[in-house]
C-alpha cells in the first residue's frame, strides 16, 4: 500500500531493479533482451522510477508533506491501513470527487427546504452525490414537507427517526450513511457560496486524514442571503473548563478546535477514527472530541481558504431564528467531561475544578459513564497524548498565556490591598459591568489569582498583559484618567489598550506610558476606612442636617454618628481622582475629619423656591436617581429643570429633595443607610486574619497553633451569624425556626465598643424588592428563618427560607434577593451553606453550561468599600507611594501537569 511510505516503495524498487541487472550479467535468458537498451538509459529509467515512487508515496501516503508539529511527521506513521479500519483502505487523490452533504433536523421546516436548494445549486454536479436530511423526530415530518419530486430533483433524501435522538446521534447516522468520497456536515439552516466545494476537496486530496472548515459568514433568515463576505469565523480555541471560544487571529492555516457544526472529512477518516462518541447525547462536546481525536491520532485540521458557507445565527430579536429543540445542560456538561476524560488524560483533573462539573464528582448525582468506545480507536491508532497537543500548539498556550509558569496575586503596598476582580453579575453574556478594584488579601482567592497573559505583538513571546487565572477578563485602559476595565483577554497582544506591564514596581499602561493606581485623596482628604464609611440613602425620615461653612461658602451635610458619640458624620463625595471615577457614584457618610474637602457642597442654580442645584467636586453634581440613592453625575442644563437635581438645603434644617415626582406628598431626606435596618452584600468569604492584613513575606501564613487556627477561622466582622432556636423550634440544622444574630467578635472595633444592641438578619422591601436585612434583634416574625438541606443525591447545602413563608434567599444576580422557593436539584442559586464558623455561604455558581459563573460568596452585613483604580500620570502615582508587587506565587496544576509530562516524555493516551 501507498500508505507505507516511501522507505518502502525505494527499497522494493532497487531491489527489483538489481535482480533485473544481475540477470542480464550472468545472462539469464528472461533478462537477454534488456541487454538491447544501453546501460545508461538503463540507470536512468531506474532514477525516474524510484523519484515517481517518492512523488506518489509523498502525495498519498504521506499526507501534506509537512514536517511540522501536526502536520505528518517524518518517521512516526500511525496504524490507518485498511486492516486497521476494517471498513475502507485510504483514497487515492482522484478517488476523492463525491461529496454526500448531512443536514441534522430538528422542526425547522422553515429552513430545510431553502438549504437543500441552496447546496443543490452551489455545489457541482459532478461532485454533489447525495444530500442526506436526518430528520430528528420533527413535528410535522420533514418529508411531510418535501415532496418526493423535490428531493429527486435536488438528489436528497429523508432519513427520519422516530424519536429524538439529539444533534450528536443524527451526525453520527447521516455520516455512517453517507455513500460519497467525503462527507461534508453543515447545519439546516446556511447557504453555501459559490465556489463552495473547490477548497474543500483540494485540502482532502492533499491528505485524506484531514478534516477542512469553510468560513462561516451570517445569513440573513428573510432573504436567505449572506450578509457580508467578511469576518467569517474558522478557529476555535480550547478552554481549560471544556469549552471553546472563538480565535480566528490565530496565525496560519491550522485549527487547534472546530466549531464543529460545518466540516468536511473523508469517509476513510470518518470510518477510520470511529466519527463521533456515540454515546454523547444531544448537543455539545462533539466537536471537542472529534477535533482532539484527529490531532492527536494522525490528522490535521485546516482551514478551507476561499470556501464560505452562510450561516443562519440565533437572534433573540428574531424569533423565527429561535431553537427549537431541547439541550439538556446535564447532557451538554457529561459530553464534554467525556471529551476531556477521553483525551486531556491528567488535565481532566483539572476541567474537573470547575463548579459545573461537581455533580460529577465521586457520589454526584451524574456519571460519564464507559469509554471503551474510544479507548478502542486510540489503541488501534497509536494515539499521542495531550502534552503533545500542548507542545503542537505551543504558540497558543505557552505563548498568550493559557499554560502560566506561574499565577499570584497583585499587592498595592501603600494601601495593603490585592487586586480584585468583581465578575459580572449579567444573566446574559455581557460582561461589561465587571471591573477591577482593590480588596483585602486573601490567599490563594480565584478572583485574586493573576498571571501573564497575551503574546508580545510580532510574536515575540508572552506576555503584553495580565488576566485573572481560570477567567477569561485581562485588565484594560483605554484612556489616562479612565478606570481600570476587565475586558475579554484579546490574546494575539493586538489590543493596546490590554497591553499592561509591571515595571519596576508600577503597573505600566504601555500604549499611554500611564500608571495604574488607586485615587489620590485632593486636598489632603483621607476619606477615612472603607468600615468608616456608611452609604447615603433617601427617605421620609430626617435626621441629617445643613450646616453653612462660611470660609468656603458652601456648606455641608451633618448626621450624628451612631458608633462614636460625640464624632460626627459627613455627606461625602466618592473617593476618586477624576471625574469619570466619581460619575454615577453613591453618595457615602464618612467622619467629617477624614474628608474635609470631598464633604463641602455649593450651592448654584436656583428655582427661586428656596431648591438649588447642588454642585459637588469634579464639576458633578448631587442626583437623586428618582428616590433610587443620591449619586454624583453630570450637571443637567438649568432649562432642563431636572427635579433629580433639584435640593432644598437651608442651614439648620435637613437636607431635602421633592419626591412629588414619585407620587409622595412628602420631602425626602439624606439618612445613613441601616437606620431602619440595612441592606446585606455578597463578599468573598473573608477572616478576621485576612481583613487586617496579607503577611509582608510573601509567603503562604505558616502553620499555627489551634488557638491560632480558630482565630483566623473567625469570620471578619459582618459576616458571622450565629443560629440561636426561638420557641418550638431548634438549631435548623432539621428544618427547626431560629434567629440568625450577627457575632461582633472580640476587637471589632466600633461595633463591639458601642454596646449597641445586637442584630438579626430579617428581610424588608426596599425599591419594590424584597431583600435581606439586618437590625435589632427583635424577635419578629421577619427575622425567624428555617433551612431546608437539599435532598438530591450528592448536592451540596440548602435552602435558607423565611419562617412560615414561600421565601428564599437568591443569589443569581450581584446582591442578594428573596424570591418564591424553587426546591429543583438544577436550580442552584437558591443553595447555601451554613458554615461552622458563622458563613452563610453561596457556593460556588453557574448557568449557561458554565459560561456564566460568580464564586462563592458570603451574607456580609458590613461590607467593606471596594477601592476602585484608574490610569494616571506615572510621576504622581510614584510621589503617592504606590507600589505593586506580586505575592503567593505558585506554579498552577495544568503548568505542573504538562512539566511532569515533558519529564517522563509521555507521548501516548
Amino acid at each position: 500500500e501507498l500508505s507505507r511510505g516511501p522507505l518502502c516503495w525505494c527499497v522494493g524498487i532497487a531491489a527489483a531493479w538489481s535482480v533485473a541487472e544481475a540477470c542480464i550479467v550472468f545472462h539469464v535468458r528472461a533478462a537477454l533482451s534488456c541487454r538491447l537498451v544501453p546501460f545508461p538509459l538503463r540507470l536512468l529509467a531506474a532514477v525516474f522510477l524510484e523519484a515517481q515512487a517518492l512523488w506518489l508515496s509523498a502525495l498519498f501516503g504521506g499526507g501534506s508533506g509537512d514536517t511540522r508539529p501536526g502536520g505528518r511527521d517524518g518517521g512516526e506513521e500511525f496504524a490507518l491501513s485498511a486492516a486497521s479500519s476494517g471498513k475502507i483502505s485510504e483514497p487515492l487523490w482522484d478517488a476523492l470527487a463525491t461529496l454526500s452533504v448531512v443536514l441534522p433536523c430538528a422542526n425547522e421546516s422553515d429552513f430545510v427546504w431553502r438549504t437543500v436548494k441552496a447546496v443543490f445549486e452551489a455545489t457541482p454536479q459532478d461532485q454533489l452525490r447525495e444530500i442526506l436530511v436526518i430528520d430528528d423526530a420533527s413535528v410535522p415530518a420533514i418529508a411531510e414537507d418535501l415532496s418526493a419530486e423535490f428531493l429527486v430533483a435536488h438528489r436528497a433524501r429523508v432519513i427520519r427517526h422516530n424519536a429524538p435522538q439529539g444533534l450528536i446521534r443524527t451526525k453520527k447516522h447521516g455520516g455512517d450513511a453517507a455513500e460519497g468520497d467525503a462527507v461534508v456536515f453543515l447545519d439546516c439552516h446556511v447557504k453555501p457560496m459559490e465556489g463552495w466545494t473547490r477548497p474543500i476537496l483540494a485540502n482532502l486530496r492533499e491528505n485524506p486524514r484531514r478534516v477542512v472548515v469553510p468560513s462561516i459568514t451570517a445569513l440573513d433568515p428573510d432573504t436567505w442571503e449572506e450578509l457580508s463576505p467578511y469576518g467569517g469565523g474558522t478557529k476555535m480555541c480550547l478552554t481549560w473548563n471544556a469549552d471553546f471560544v472563538w480565535c480566528n487571529s490565530y496565525p496560519g492555516p491550522y485549527v487547534p478546535i472546530m466549531s464543529g457544526g460545518l466540516l468536511a472529512i473523508t469517509r476513510f477518516w470518518w470510518e477510520t477514527t470511529g466519527g463521533y462518541d456515540e454515546h454523547m447525547l444531544s448537543w455539545g462536546g462533539e466537536n471537542l472530541d472529534q477535533s482532539l481525536r484527529t490531532w492527536l491520532c494522525g490528522g490535521e485540521i485546516m482551514v478551507a481558504e476561499g470556501s464560505r458557507v452562510a450561516h443562519m445565527w440565533r437572534d433573540p430579536a428574531k424569533p423565527k431564528t429561535a431553537l427549537k429543540y431541547a439541550i439538556p445542560t446535564d447532557h451538554v456538561r457529561r459530553n464534554r467531561l467525556r471529551a476531556s476524560q477521553a483525551w486531556l488524560g491528567p488535565w481532566a483533573e483539572k476541567v474537573r475544578s470547575f463548579p459545573e462539573f461537581e455533580d460529577f464528582r465521586e457520589g454526584g448525582r451524574l456519571e460519564v459513564g464507559s469509554l471503551a468506545n474510544v479507548e478502542h480507536f486510540q489503541k488501534q491508532l497509536g494515539c499521542r497524548g495531550f502534552d503533545w497537543y500542548l507542545e503542537r500548539f505551543q504558540d497558543l498556550y505557552m505563548g498568550t498565556g493559557r499554560l502560566p509558569s506561574a499565577t499570584f496575586h497583585l499587592r498595592e503596598r501603600s494601601t495593603g490591598l490585592c487586586l480584585q476582580l468583581e465578575p459580572s453579575t449579567s444573566a446574559g453574556s455581557d460582561t461589561s459591568d465587571a471591573k477591577f478594584v482593590l480588596a483585602p488579601c486573601i490567599a490563594g482567592m480565584e478572583l485574586q489569582r493573576i498571571h501573564g497573559a497575551n503574546a508580545i505583538s510580532g510574536g515575540e513571546g508572552c506576555c503584553s498583559g495580565f488576566k485573572v487565572w481560570d477567567w477569561d477578563q485581562c485588565l484594560a485602559v483605554y484612556e489616562t484618567g479612565g478606570p481600570l476595565n476587565a475586558d475579554a483577554c484579546e490574546g494575539g497582544g493586538d489590543v493596546p489598550a490590554q497591553r499592561i506591564r509591571l515595571v519596576e514596581g508600577a503597573l505600566v499602561w504601555e500604549d499611554r506610558g500611564a500608571c495604574v493606581a488607586p485615587p489620590v485623596p485632593q486636598g489632603g482628604d483621607a476619606f477615612g476606612t472603607a468600615s468608616e464609611a456608611k452609604k447615603a440613602v433617601l427617605r421620609v425620615g430626617c435626621r441629617a442636617r445643613v450646616e453653612d461653612d462660611a470660609a468656603s461658602g458652601g456648606f455641608r451635610v451633618v448626621i450624628p454618628s451612631e458608633d462614636n458619640e460625640g464624632s460626627k458624620l459627613c455627606l461625602s463625595s466618592p473617593a476618586a481622582g477624576s471625574a469619570e471615577e466619581a460619575h454615577d457614584q453613591a453618595m457615602r457618610f464618612r467622619p467629617c475629619e477624614a474628608a474635609p474637602h470631598a464633604s463641602i457642597f455649593v450651592r448654584t442654580l436656583s428655582r427661586g423656591d428656596g431648591r438649588h442645584q447642588i454642585a459637588a467636586p469634579f464639576g458633578l453634581c448631587l442626583d437623586a436617581a428618582s428616590g433610587q440613592g443620591l449619586l454624583t453625575y453630570m450637571c443637567h442644563p438649568a432649562e432642563l429643570a431636572d427635579p433629580n437635581q433639584l435640593f432644598a438645603a437651608i442651614d439648620g434644617e435637613p437636607f431635602r429633595w421633592n419626591a412629588s415626582a414619585l407620587g409622595s406628598h412628602q420631602d425626602w431626606c439624606v439618612d445613613v443607610e441601616g437606620s431602619d435596618g440595612e441592606e446585606v452584600a455578597f463578599a468573598p468569604c473573608t477572616t478576621q486574619d485576612e481583613v487586617a492584613s496579607a503577611t509582608a513575606s510573601g509567603q503562604f501564613p505558616q502553620a499555627a497553633t489551634d488557638a491560632e487556627q480558630a482565630h483566623r477561622k473567625a469570620p471578619k466582622l459582618g459576616q458571622g451569624f450565629e443560629r440561636r432556636a426561638v420557641a418550638g423550634g431548634s438549631s435548623g440544622a432539621d428544618g427547626g425556626v431560629f434567629e440568625l444574630r450577627e457575632v461582633v467578635p472580640s476587637g471589632g472595633g466600633a461595633a463591639a465598643a458601642s454596646g449597641a444592641a445586637p442584630r438579626c438578619l430579617g428581610f424588608g422591601i426596599r425599591r419594590g424588592e424584597t431583600l435581606p436585612l439586618v437590625a435589632a434583634c427583635d424577635g419578629s416574625a421577619q427575622q425567624r428563618w428555617r433551612y431546608r438541606p437539599s435532598a438530591g443525591k450528592g448536592a451540596v447545602g440548602g435552602h435558607l427560607g423565611v419562617a412560615g413563608e414561600d421565601f428564599c434567599i437568591d443569589a443569581s444576580g450581584g446582591k442578594p434577593t428573596l424570591f418564591s422557593c424553587i426546591y429543583d436539584e438544577d436550580f442552584l442559586s437558591q443553595r447555601f451553606l451554613l458554615r461552622g464558623n458563622g458563613w452563610i455561604e453561596a457556593p460556588r455558581y453557574w448557568a449557561d453550561n458554565g459560561r456564566r459563573k460568580l464564586p462563592a460568596r458570603c451574607l456580609d452585613s458590613r461590607p467593606l468599600e471596594a477601592v476602585r483604580l484608574a490610569a494616571m500620570d506615572c510621576d504622581a502615582a510614584k510621589e503617592a507611594g504606590v507600589v505593586w508587587e506580586q505575592l503567593w506565587a505558585e506554579t498552577p496544576l495544568e503548568t505542573r501537569l504538562f512539566q511532569e509530562a515533558k519529564s517522563r516524555g509521555d507521548t501516548v493516551v
